[in-house]
């Protein structure tokens, strides 16, 4: 376990790219973290994953290694791939989701009048 924040932001932007390998997931936060640093990122297609990237960075756990290999040998698509999921994991915010959640229950809460 990393004893601080500042210490756990140093080793998040040691790396180049996040690999998220789930079989379960509900809202993956870590995934959002690191798209939130500026990481491209790759995962298996689990739940909700395709609503935060896109599908040519869904993979299955089979394919990982080689989806590494296109991405590392194309340092120009991480850079796109950075900058197009930054906007996506703003839709992720406290501010946002609340927004969202009171939404929800409103319109359920017309519904059952």
């Amino acid at each position: 376990m990393m004893s601080t924040k500042k210490a756990m932001r140093k080793k998040i932007v040691d790396h180049d790219m996040m690999v998220f390998l789930t079989h379960a997931e509900g809202l993956p936060k870590t995934l959002l973290e690191d798209i939130a640093v500026g990481f491209p990122c790759v995962s298996t297609n689990i739940n909700g994953i395709s609503e935060i990237l896109n599908i040519n960075y869904l993979v299955e756990v089979e394919n990982i290694i080689n989806k590494i290999k296109y991405l590392i040998n194309r340092p120009t698509v991480m850079d796109e791939l950075s900058k197009r999921n930054i906007p996506v994991v703003l839709n992720y915010r406290k501010d946002v989701l609340n927004e969202k959640k009171k939404n929800f229950y409103e319109k359920l809460q017309n519904i059952s009048k």
